[in-house]
């Protein structure tokens, strides 16, 4: 099962670093964190997993995400690193004398995905991701008050 983890951590970044490089005109290209284009930032599950492990240590010596990583994922010191070199490339991390650190915030990431999803998945209707969101649940007055005022502080003016 963990030569078959390895070979789809590797798939998988194939695919998302290829359909950055297809979209490069893509509308998606407008939102940008620290000035670089989001559709070059989108993360694989395993190496969002792997930035929230950076997240919570930063800065950290590399020596030391690797021992973290192998106690977190079962990952071997090369693959630590692979991810390592792949995340500093597209401009996820840092790393400078053997010491790691994150170059994005994990908001950062929630928001560019979250904005991903609703896009790709609702056409970017935030009242479909709602309804969907809620389907049959029912919410107390308090959580429709603070939905309101929510929405009230990011309407267009």
């Amino acid at each position: 099962t963990r030569t078959v983890y390895y070979y789809r951590l590797k798939e998988r970044s194939i695919i998302i670093d290829h359909y950055a490089i297809q979209n490069r005109n893509s509308v998606n290209r407008e939102k940008t964190i620290g000035g670089d284009i989001m559709a070059d930032r989108k993360l694989c599950d395993s190496e969002y997993r792997f930035m929230i492990l950076v997240w919570e240590s930063a800065p950290i010596r590399s020596g030391e995400l690797v021992r973290l990583a192998n106690e977190r994922f079962g990952w071997k010191k090369s693959t630590t690193y692979t991810v390592i070199r792949k995340l500093s490339g597209r401009g996820f991390l840092e790393n400078a004398d053997s010491v790691v650190r994150p170059l994005v915030t994990q908001d950062e990431c929630q928001a560019a995905e979250t904005d991903y999803f609703v896009d790709r998945t609702f056409g970017g209707s935030l009242p479909k991701f709602l309804a969907a969101f809620l389907g049959d649940k029912k919410i107390s007055a308090e959580e429709a008050e603070e939905l309101k005022r929510m929405i009230d502080a990011h309407r267009k003016k």
